[in-house]
């Protein structure tokens, strides 16, 4: 399994709501092969439970970000939201499936988690505790995997801190009718809690199958109709606990092993190594976002939002290197541009 270490090395962030602590690990950038497969028992990421999605294995960079050290859970939601999901229905936390301050956040659809976060970045900003272009959002399926391996400190467990899925994993032989509190399990080698069982985890990217090109921060599939969940959970067997397993919903899935975990976003584009960083230059004016020195003939943009969703496509090349944002409100947003991102602020 490859790693290869790029950025600096940061310290670990700490937010507060209310009198909740909220920790974000660092996560250092770097490269790794991502997926597995069950073919070839000499080949790369070579694991007999591998499914056909997890294939093929392909070499990934990401940059460096920031990981919430545990899912999201109960009290900070609540803490923001002032209820249960869907609290006019009968999907609320119950005793059967775990209640309480410390346990996961669940029956949250992908949309519920949008909305969270959005309020969240709200709070974080009004009482300063976020810089300029830092926000929250959720993880991209590469970024989780990187971060459920370790990152650049990977001893190469097929579980999320350990060979023994009873290490770190709370699963069907050990947990089958509830979800537990978080951080009972060990961590793994970043210090993040229960990436293997407990709940699954929402992901930003649409699903979609792998490509054997080498990637830089991918984002997934540019459509579909269903987004990307990983790490196992609470009642099932703990081949879904694998690190490369793989798993989708459509986005108004509300059931009771679905949950989510936070990244912060900060200075993306400031840790990625000179030698693959492209040198163009952004500026916007008069509602359009110009691109100078663009290094491709023809180049498809897409234009990112702070909580991670795709609101604008457009083809750039030499002849037309202009794109027009006037229907973005103003704010910061990523510029990804083949396979790197680049931060902007419409005025």
């Amino acid at each position: 399994m490859l790693f290869v270490c790029m950025g600096i090395v940061a310290q670990d962030r700490t937010f507060t709501v209310g009198d909740i602590t909220v920790k974000m690990k660092y996560v250092q950038g770097g490269t790794f092969n991502m997926g597995a497969q069950s073919t070839d028992s000499n080949g790369d990421n070579y694991d007999a439970d591998a499914s056909v999605i997890e294939e093929p294995v392909h070499s990934v960079t990401v940059s460096s970000f920031y990981m919430g050290e545990y899912v999201i859970t109960q009290a900070l939601w609540e803490s923001l939201m002032y209820e249960t999901p869907n609290a006019e229905s009968e999907n609320v936390w119950f005793e059967g499936c775990g209640l309480g301050a410390d346990y996961p956040a669940y029956y949250i659809t992908y949309n519920d988690v949008k909305n969270f976060i959005t309020a969240l970045n709200s709070f974080a900003r009004y009482t300063n505790q976020l810089t300029e272009g830092e926000y929250f959002r959720m993880p991209t399926e590469a970024e989780w995997e990187f971060a459920a391996h370790g990152g650049n400190n990977s001893m190469g467990y097929k579980y999320a801190g350990s060979n023994n899925v009873n290490d770190v994993a709370w699963y069907v032989q050990n947990s089958p009718e509830s979800t537990q509190k978080v951080g009972q399990k060990q961590p793994n080698e970043l210090g993040l809690y229960d990436m293997s069982g407990n709940v699954m985890e929402w992901c930003s990217d649409y699903y979609g199958a792998y490509s054997e090109e080498e990637q830089t921060n991918p984002i997934g599939a540019s459509y579909g109709h269903y987004r990307v969940l990983r790490g196992g959970v609470y009642l099932r067997p703990a081949t879904l606990c694998r690190i490369t397993d793989r798993s989708y919903a459509l986005e108004n899935t509300r059931v009771t092993y679905y949950g989510a975990r936070l990244v912060l976003q900060s200075n993306i584009s400031t840790d990625i190594e000179a030698s693959s960083a492209l040198d163009i230059d952004l500026y916007t004016k008069d509602n359009y976002l110009y691109i100078n020195n663009l290094p491709y003939n023809n180049s498809e943009s897409t234009i990112i939002d702070l909580n991670g969703k795709v609101v604008l496509k457009q083809n750039v090349n030499e002849s037309n290197t202009s794109i027009n944002i006037s229907t973005l409100p103003q704010g910061c947003y990523i510029l990804n541009l083949n396979g790197k991102n680049y931060k902007f602020l419409k005025q």
